[in-house]
């Protein structure tokens, strides 16, 4: 089992949330990560890998969980505080990321709302039939009014495939779930500038060409059983006694609420464990998202 210290982000739009739960200078978070194996990776805090960083851990393990085909873990989650709207986005799938970027695979996301929007609702999907007209109206300074609204409230799980114009909205709180690919196209952004005074960089090309306009995504609620998505699968456990993982394959879990003790160090929300196949963990008095990589059979395409 291991212990994984979270990773702050401060985009422009991050709030105050999640300040209390991490020691930092930050004056804002916009994202916290529990599970993240890219540009950085979690520090172990617990065990005989304690000061190693979570990547060194999985570079020496993956073969032991089936997951020696990828460079890095391939799911990264994290604690998302929304105080503004985000970009109006797009990820591509499979097709435009080998075509566009060389890669092999696009990517997909999910959010579980912790509290949900101010207004209500995210963007998502189009207001429009076809990649040309959304061009035209790019084109004629109406970028805005291209994406379409879902309406969402607390306790919501939406995914995103690959292809969907979509972006969280101003006092989302959300646990993401993504497809570890830095593979984000910005179709617009408000103008803004980050803390140098630059404009943020946009992708209009690279997301008019990614962009389904059919696509939106479906709102669900979690039950007894997990979601299962192309590359992972995730439950939401309440006041388990006692959680196990049954899988072939290590399985995170990321603290949403309350705070718990564990090998002697404490844990509050943003908190990422990991576990090994058939190691267990009490979970009582807190809320937490379990995820795993689905086994070869298990992926959908």
């Amino acid at each position: 089992m291991l212990i994984l210290e979270p990773i702050c982000d401060q985009p422009v739009w991050g709030g105050t949330r999640l300040l209390p739960y991490v020691k930092t200078e930050y004056r804002q978070i916009g994202h916290l990560y529990s599970v993240y194996d890219a540009s950085q990776s979690n520090i172990i805090r617990n065990g005989i890998y304690a000061g190693d960083t979570f990547h060194m851990y999985f570079e020496k393990n993956k073969e032991r969980f089936h997951l020696e085909k990828y460079e890095r873990y391939p799911v990264v989650v994290a604690l998302v505080d929304a105080a503004d709207n985000l970009s109006i986005q797009v990820h591509p799938d499979d097709i435009m990321a080998k075509q566009l970027e060389g890669m092999n695979s696009g990517k997909n996301e999910s959010w579980y709302f912790l509290e949900e929007p101010w207004a209500g609702w995210i963007f998502n999907g189009c207001r429009v039939d076809s990649k040309e007209e959304a061009k035209r109206m790019v084109q004629e300074g109406k970028t805005g009014e291209i994406v379409g609204h879902l309406p969402v409230q607390k306790g919501d799980y939406v995914y995103v495939k690959a292809g969907t114009l979509h972006a969280l909205s101003k006092g989302s709180l959300v646990c993401e779930i993504e497809e570890n690919r830095n593979l984000t196209y910005r179709l617009y952004d408000y103008n803004r500038v980050d803390s140098q005074g630059n404009m943020r960089e946009l992708h209009i090309d690279k997301a008019l060409q990614s962009l389904h306009p059919k696509n939106i995504s479906e709102v669900k609620r979690y039950g007894n059983e997990e979601i299962q998505e192309r590359l992972y699968s995730t439950r939401l456990l309440e006041n388990a006694p006692v959680y196990e993982n049954r899988s072939k394959t290590i399985e995170s879990i990321t603290l949403l609420e309350g705070s718990m003790e564990l090998e002697g160090l404490q844990l509050s929300v943003g908190s990422g464990i990991i576990l090994e196949p058939k190691e267990r963990i009490t979970l009582q008095n807190v809320k937490a998202i379990a995820v795993r990589v689905n086994e070869n059979d298990e992926v959908k395409k």
